[in-house]
């Protein structure tokens, strides 16, 4: 809980520290607290600083799907597939979320 405080927002994070790690870690926190809203942003974060990375997106997917936001999660499912094309993962939950979209 202290290394959380210490760090509240995106902007106190040390130089020597990964800002895209830290985000997902807290958004990851925020999210076993049911702090929907805040997670959100930190994934929102962690996507806009890593917009080739695959789990920003299927994090923030996952959370758009629990807070009934379908639209933005197959969005996210869809740019996730697009980067990893052969990801299995990310291809089924993106034929799952359309399912859920129709």
């Amino acid at each position: 809980m202290l290394v959380f405080n210490q760090y509240r927002s995106g902007t106190d994070i040390p130089a020597h520290r990964s800002i895209p790690r830290h985000l997902r870690l807290r958004a990851q926190f925020h999210l076993q607290r049911r702090n929907y809203k805040e997670a959100l942003l930190d994934l929102d974060a962690a996507v806009a600083s890593e917009p080739k990375a695959l789990e920003p997106f299927l994090k923030r997917a996952e959370l758009q799907l629990m807070t009934g936001r379908l639209a933005s999660a197959q969005a996210d499912l869809e740019a996730a597939s697009l980067l990893a094309p052969g990801d299995e993962f990310a291809r089924t939950q993106n034929g799952n979320n359309n399912a859920y979209c129709q």
